[in-house]
């Protein structure tokens, strides 16, 4: 997937400490390593620099940053748009000059304003420069799954996928929030609507920031559609019916381009739902993380489903000779620090798909849309057993498409730990390895049909996810109504039956003093004077340390002085407003 970054502000004085974009490449590279270009307007106020990873329309022509030539409108796009061909039928007094759903999206601006943002249908995160009203909007597509940052620091406002990356091209220290520290340490993951790092925010799913040219907001926007569904009375059957139309639509969307589909498997509803429908449609293999005990857990049940459907399984294992490099390497493919053991065993196996291609078809949101998480109970508003939980889906694009039965739990669960914890793993574990991850289940159509139902449709028998769990109904009991586990591999069990060789020399002393008053006792000494253990003991807070100190070699690194920048090979192009560079990928 590809990855950007962008500066608007007064130019800089050209100092050894002034900020270039292109420091931030060393942490965008990974995300597109097909081409990297530098764009900057006529008066050097904004600039913007681009990783691509091709996927629609390999062309060179369609290189980002991406130029239409009459007006100097350029646009940094990361994501893809389903919907580009449809759209692109429609906007037809656009002069197209490539094949790309990017040229798509800037047509729609050109075309429509800043209306045409709420056409696109897919996920994305873009940036488009306005040479002509001293313009920059940046757009986050309404669910969030792709990550967008704007940063107000003192020697600009910066915008970009990447943390690491602006930090490194601001040429600033880092500073980072002290309430946030103790939200990781509760949660292993920042919250949905504030960033790590002080003055440096995500971008809110749906929004459309309006910057002028030296970096001010000067408006906000939406970007989500307006034909949200209101709340339906669909029978079980109806709804069933329903259901299959938009999953095999979106399905269907997300193989363009995408000539051999792979998809993960974990065995569970979601991931099979999406399994048998690619089968349906005649084409996909599947990969799968193999347990610890062969053939146990959820291997099982992945093997089962391959079989049952007809479809080539790889059973996918790290490396354990090399267990503390395997996680150093799969931690450094963060940016914020991301504390769910979750993201090991995912990495790991999206590294193995690389061998299949570019995408992957993934089962990702199936609780989230369909409410599996916890018991029926806990999503309706006023239950006696419901959870508590806060929610800051006020400011969510998804939040139009909630109904007013859900609980506060519920509204937290389906939004913010959606966004925070969950796009955040599968991005930085797909993204930062060169992979695009596609996710029916998360298609816009697909989430405003499931949040119609009523909740006697959603939760039937008692049982979450029925409407998923109703799309198996010929398969075993034993196979639809088991106990969510999800993709499972065993890092405390592993890593300690080698008494956690190389875990104590990845967590810097200075983490363990900054989480001090979070840490049991046996764990407020020197990560070297660990017992074995006690780290198996209490496992959860050494991870969790683990990521955090990850996370701080990282700012280092980002914050260093990696000397003198490459020099840059200008581009042709008609257009005098907007020059743009070719970056060397080595």
């Amino acid at each position: 997937m590809c990855g950007f970054i962008g500066r608007v502000g007064s130019p800089s004085r050209p100092t050894r400490v002034a900020p270039d974009l292109r420091a931030g490449l060393r942490f965008l590279s990974r995300r597109g390593p097909d081409s990297a270009r530098l764009w900057e307007s006529a008066d050097h106020h904004a600039s913007l620099l681009h990783a691509r990873l091709a996927i629609v329309d390999g062309d060179e022509r369609a290189h980002q940053p991406f130029v239409e030539h009459a007006s100097g409108v350029t646009i940094a796009f990361n994501g893809e748009i389903y919907n580009y061909r449809e759209l692109r039928d429609e906007l037809r007094s656009y002069d197209f000059r490539t094949d790309s759903d990017t040229e798509v999206a800037l047509a729609a601006y050109l075309v429509r304003g800043i209306a045409g943002f709420q056409c696109l249908r897919g996920m994305f995160a873009f940036a488009v420069a306005d040479p002509r009203t001293q313009r920059v909007f940046l757009v986050r597509d309404p669910i969030g799954k792709k990550p967008l940052y704007v940063a107000a620091w003192r020697n600009g406002t910066y915008f970009g996928s990447s943390v690491l990356a602006l930090l490194a091209a601001s040429k600033l220290g880092a500073r980072v929030r002290v309430p946030l520290r103790e939200a990781y340490w509760q949660t292993g993951h920042a919250p949905s609507d504030i960033g790590i790092l002080e003055g440096c925010d995500p971008v809110t799913p749906g929004q459309v920031l309006e910057l002028d040219w030296t970096g001010s907001v000067r408006g906000r926007h939406s970007c989500v559609p307006t034909d949200a569904a209101a709340t339906a009375s669909f029978s079980v059957a109806e709804a069933q019916e329903r259901f299959a139309i938009l999953l095999a639509e979106s399905v269907r969307r997300r193989l363009t381009n995408n000539p051999n589909p792979v998809c993960l498997l974990s065995g569970g509803i979601d991931s099979t739902v999406v399994a048998a429908e690619l089968k349906r449609q005649g084409v996909g293999a599947a990969i799968t993380l193999g347990a610890m005990v062969p053939l146990s857990k959820d291997e099982r049940y992945a093997r089962y489903a391959a079989w049952r459907l007809g479809m080539p399984l790889q059973v996918v294992r790290p490396q354990l000779a090399e267990f503390a490099l395997e996680v150093e390497w799969a931690l450094d493919l963060q940016d914020e620090p991301l504390g769910i053991m979750a993201f090991f065993p995912l990495a790991v196996m999206v590294r193995a798909a690389r061998e299949y291609g570019r995408i992957l078809i993934t089962g990702d949101g199936g609780d989230e849309v369909f409410l599996g998480y916890g018991r029926p109970a806990d999503w309706l508003s006023g239950s006696a057993t419901g959870r508590e939980g806060t929610s800051a889906a006020t400011d969510l694009g998804m939040r139009r498409l909630l109904p007013s039965w859900m609980s506060d739990w519920g509204r937290h669960t389906a939004t913010d730990v959606l966004v925070g914890h969950m796009f955040t793993k599968l991005d930085r574990a797909t993204a930062e390895q060169g992979v695009e991850a596609r996710c029916p289940l998360l298609d816009w159509d697909l989430l405003a049909f499931a949040r119609s139902l009523p909740p006697d449709v959603l939760f039937r028998n008692g049982r979450p996810k029925a409407v998923l769990r109703d799309h198996l109904t010929r398969w075993p009991g034993w196979f639809v109504h088991r106990r969510k586990v999800g993709f499972s591999y065993s890092l405390r069990w592993v890593w300690g039956a080698r008494r956690y060789a190389g875990l104590r020399e990845l967590i810097r002393p200075d983490t363990v003093n900054l989480f001090e008053h979070f840490l049991p006792t046996v764990l407020r000494q020197p990560p070297e004077h660990w017992r074995s253990r006690s780290i198996h003991t209490h496992f959860e807070s050494v991870w969790k340390l683990l990521c955090w100190s990850r996370f701080e070699e990282r700012l280092l690194k980002a914050a260093s002085d990696v000397g003198d920048l490459p020099e840059v090979d200008r581009v042709a192009i008609r257009d005098h407003l907007a020059p743009a560079y070719s970056l060397p990928l080595s």
